[in-house]
């Protein structure tokens, strides 16, 4: 393990000192360079933040949608509360002393 980063970015950097840029066999310090600077590291965290903005896009849509439906079923039950089936009443009321008798011609 190096410990120290100047090296590694001299490494990728491709700088001439000590002659960095040369491929030797057995030098830490190009194995290094292959495994971290591959771009593996980077493409995993692009797609890990792609994929949560894409989540974010969706529940935001989802979000809009359920606010847009709850104002639909609040409007309606306004609607229906005052503007509702009010039942006309048809009948008479019968008295104690019972219906009254309707005189014909």
């Amino acid at each position: 393990m190096l410990t120290s980063f100047s090296y590694l970015t001299a490494l990728f950097t491709c700088s001439p000192p000590a002659g960095a840029c040369e491929a030797r066999a057995g030098d830490p310090g190009s194995r290094v360079l292959e495994e971290v600077f591959k771009g593996e590291t980077l493409r995993s965290m692009l797609l890990n933040a792609y994929g949560w903005w894409k989540v974010s896009q969706i529940t935001y849509i989802a979000a809009i949608v359920s606010f847009a439906l709850g104002g639909l079923a609040l409007i309606g039950s306004l609607f229906a509360l005052t503007l509702g089936h009010k039942p006309e009443i048809t009948h008479e009321a019968i008295t104690d002393a019972g219906p009254k008798e309707v005189k014909t011609a």
